[in-house]
């Protein structure tokens, strides 16, 4: 299939994604990008279902449908389905949370300073998004160098090796892309996650790819953070190719046709800014920074006009998607260059290279521009909260066997478990014991003061270790990224995008085939949706195959009034529908738990629909 605008080539017929490995390190402070996959198939489950069980999921979906009322008013933003749920899930009945933690093996005393921790909790994940070229892998690289994660004779030995294939200004962004196809290449492929720690934040860098055609790990990246930084390049045409809407020119049929005989459309400065924007929004990300990088090749170099047509141009399209403008902030920067990045009046000191204009381009930022450094506005994030009284829920970010027993890489996304707990593996259903829990930071959060892992773990004098330091390192709590070592349960079992939940049978999520979600669809829609519209449904980090086998309402944007039974669905419109899954998941109503209630619909290589599960 074509690429596109940047002439790259798909990837090689060697290249794949990783979804298990032998040789990891349980207590690494950074994970290799291929710690992440993209998708990967769900186990079977254990028993085949009855056909006498998919017409009782079917009859209930028809008898939800007939009762089906009319809403409120829905604005074109999928932010307001969200905040609808959000106001549910607030008004929620939490009795089973309580019975759920008092089942725990927690001390009282550690469940009241976890509890305490949370208001002053420091972790946070952040997405890296923006169009291809963009320079995302750079200004990471640069980020890292700048806190000192990365050594000045590392980035030297990149360089030399980035310049023996011509590619010697990569070499900040072989620090995140680690890959041989991504660095031959000069595109991210897959996920890159970095470990850093900022003056006020322990930050899970997530480096999302920009081209079109890997937008699925994109979306996984975005579904696993908290907060987004949105990366657009400055010089002259790369924002405009980056953001600007497709030219769609629609050319006769005797000039463009196809050996078919269908009718061609064909698109100029079509980007990935747009798309990345309304997925994050609609996967959970409600804070954003947006770096305008490479000003200092801007025409003029640091121009603030060029700052300020920016700005002004992506301002109405991010607060049209659902962002408070209050928690999105725009910096100028150059990434390869390291002005205003950590300090806006750099030294060379600061620099992989001892550029002699680098001083002169910081003071001619300086001289109109007085905002935050990229540093202090992502310490300016506001941490989300964070709910430990809910059911466990964590999901597999990568599996892998070492020693006794399967070592999974799993965010938990609400809850808490403790070692020697009893879980459940989901959609299998296999029943497994937590063994041990490796965290993959340095320093954890305790009442109000920080724990330092390493010294905990090394030190033999126990009157420097309180019992509630030894105990907080048993417990994975929302927010965490660890490595759960599950004890009963062979490696093959459990792959990525399995969910990990309590194994009380009244608190775990449900395993289902048919889901009805509520769904905004794309402006950039160019086929109309109608039923039994074939999609992939991104959940995640999760792609299945799926249909819309119903279409239940459309909701009329003027007044929230309900047509029942659109015949099809529209750009721009929200609707009601019935998805049919190609095999069973483990899914979530939204006001339950928002990571497993979250979808994103897509087509023929293109984002249709955003939306969350209704039931």
């Amino acid at each position: 299939a074509s690429i596109g605008r940047s002439g790259i080539s798909p990837p090689p017929p060697g290249f794949s994604r990783p979804s298990t490995s032998s040789n990891k390190t349980s207590h690494s402070h950074t994970w290799n990008k291929n710690s992440v996959p993209v998708s990967a198939p769900i186990a079977p489950p254990t028993s085949r279902p009855t056909p006498d069980a998919h017409a009782k999921d079917l009859d209930h979906l028809k008898h939800t449908k007939a009762k089906a009322t009319a809403t409120s008013s829905t604005s074109k933003s999928i932010s307001t389905l969200i905040s609808k749920s959000q106001q549910s899930l607030e008004t929620s009945c939490t009795s089973n949370a309580e019975s759920t933690i008092q089942k725990k093996k927690i001390s009282p005393q550690l469940l009241n300073e976890l509890k305490i921790s949370l208001k002053s909790d420091s972790r946070l994940g952040m997405v890296v998004l923006g169009h291809v070229d963009a320079g995302k892998s750079t200004l990471m690289g640069q980020i890292l160098f700048q806190l000192g994660s990365v050594q000045r004779g590392t980035l030297n030995k990149y360089k030399r090796q980035a310049a023996e294939i011509g590619k010697a200004s990569f070499a900040l962004a072989w620090v995140m892309d680690e890959d041989d196809s991504e660095r031959e290449r000069g595109v991210t492929i897959d996920i890159a996650t970095k470990f850093v720690s900022t003056q006020k934040h322990h930050l899970a860098i997530l480096d999302a790819p920009g081209h079109a055609d890997f937008v699925p790990a994109m979306i996984t990246g975005a579904a696993s953070a908290d907060v987004g930084m949105l990366v657009v390049a400055a010089t002259p045409n790369e924002f405009e190719s980056g953001f600007h809407e497709a030219e769609r020119n629609v050319r006769n049929n005797t000039s463009t046709s196809t050996n078919t005989g269908k009718q061609r459309e064909t698109y100029s400065g079509c980007g990935q800014t747009r798309e990345h924007i309304i997925l994050a929004r609609g996967l959970g990300v409600s804070q954003l920074i947006v770096a305008v990088n490479k000003l200092d090749v801007a025409d003029p170099p640091w121009s603030r006009q060029r700052f300020q047509y920016i700005k002004t141009q992506l301002e109405p399209f991010i607060q049209s998607n659902g962002f408070n403008m209050k928690r999105v902030q725009f910096v100028p920067i150059s990434g390869l260059t390291g002005v205003n990045v950590k300090d806006r009046l750099v030294s060379n000191t600061n620099t992989i290279d001892n550029h002699t204009d680098i001083k002169h381009s910081a003071a001619a930022l300086a001289k109109w521009y007085n905002g935050p450094t990229l540093l202090q506005a992502i310490d300016n994030f506001e941490v989300p909260k964070r709910n430990i009284e809910k059911p466990f829920r964590a999901i597999a970010l990568d599996t892998y066997a070492e020693g006794k027993g399967v070592t999974v890489k799993a965010r938990v996304i609400q809850g808490l478990v403790v070692e020697n707990d009893r879980i459940n593996v989901l959609p299998i259903g296999d029943e497994v014991t937590v063994s041990r829990i490796n965290h993959g930071v340095s320093n954890l959060r305790l009442g109000s003061k920080s724990t330092n892992i390493d010294s905990v773990r090394s030190t033999k004098d126990t009157n420097t270790i309180t019992q509630l330091e030894q105990e907080r390192m048993k417990v994975a709590i929302a927010g965490d990224i660890v490595d759960i070592v599950l004890g009963g349960i062979d490696s093959s079992r459990i792959v990525t995008g399995n969910v990990l939940a309590d194994a009380d049978v009244n608190t775990r999520p449900r395993v289902k085939k048919f889901i009805r979600a509520k769904i905004l669809i794309m402006e950039n829609l160019t086929m109309p949706i109608i039923r039994g519209a074939q999609v992939i449904l991104h959940m995640h980090s999760l792609d299945i195959p799926a249909v819309i086998c119903n279409i239940v309402n459309l909701i009329n944007r003027k007044d929230g009034s309900l047509k029942m039974s659109p015949r099809i669905l529209r750009a721009g419109e929200n609707a009601t529908v019935e998805i049919k899954l190609q095999h069973k998941i483990c899914v979530e109503e939204f006001t339950k738990c928002k990571a497993l209630g979250r979808v994103v619909l897509r087509r023929g290589g293109d984002t249709i629909a955003v939306g969350i599960i209704e039931k």
